[in-house]
């Protein structure tokens, strides 16, 4: 009997199949590429999304005032013409003279917003924009917000340099998205720098509303290896 109880033992053992361990690191590693992965999918349909609807905009836009301004000349034409038929070619020489006045104001405009432009390009050409789009959504945003000091400078609206804005504009968590994700050195100094990564169950927020340094945070504070409950899903 015990022969035979022996044997069961020990064809059991020899039929058990060996289930191989997988380490926190590597499923840390694969994890963190999931997550960098869904993260730039949603960015670049968001940026994209964004890009069409002002692209479209900025058509019906210019269209709507080459089509005005086509009419005020064909108007200003017709206006001309018949002062003119009636001789009254005093009224004709200040309608001209005011005409030209009008596009002389036009081209100091044009004058002034290229230097605006310019003053913007300079500040977030240092900036490492995700993409194009990205770009042209910081520029056209800081754009809006300026306003002409009493000597005609630039400057945004709270008061401070264009420079200056566009340094805090860099360091807006709401704005994370327009930029290149930061790289990290991969050297764990084991000195946690805040409570997220000294805790990684402080991490309550859903992904959908994580900045990317929030998400970036709680990937190295390993949030994502299962060992928690799960609550920012």
């Amino acid at each position: 009997m015990s022969e035979e109880n022996t044997n069961i033992e020990e064809t059991v053992e020899t039929t058990t199949p060996e289930t191989p361990v997988e380490s926190q690191e590597e499923k840390k590693e694969g994890m963190d590429d999931t997550i960098a992965k869904l993260v730039a999918e949603r960015v670049n349909e968001q940026l994209k999304d964004i890009k069409s609807k002002l692209d479209t905009a900025y058509e019906i836009r210019d269209e709507a005032i080459k089509e005005a301004a086509k009419i005020k000349e064909e108007q200003k034409a017709q206006q001309i013409g018949k002062l003119e038929e009636e001789g009254k070619h005093k009224e004709v020489y200040e309608l001209k003279l005011a005409d030209l006045q009008g596009k002389l104001e036009a081209r100091d405009a044009q004058i002034t917003e290229l230097t605006r432009n310019t003053a913007v390009r300079e500040a977030i050409s240092g900036l490492e924009f995700r993409n194009e789009s990205a770009s042209k959504m910081a520029y056209t945003e800081i754009v809006g917000d300026l306003i002409q000091d009493e000597n005609g400078a630039w400057i945004h609206k709270s008061g401070i340099s264009i420079k200056e804005f566009a340094a805090l504009y860099r360091k807006d968590d709401e704005k994370s998205f327009l930029f290149k994700p930061k790289q990290s050195s991969g050297v764990n100094t084991g000195t946690p720098t805040s409570a997220l990564q000294s805790d990684p169950s402080k991490v309550t927020k859903p992904l959908s509303e994580m900045s990317h340094e929030e998400l970036m945070q709680a990937i190295n504070a390993g949030a994502f290896n299962g060992d928690n409950d799960g609550r920012i899903w």
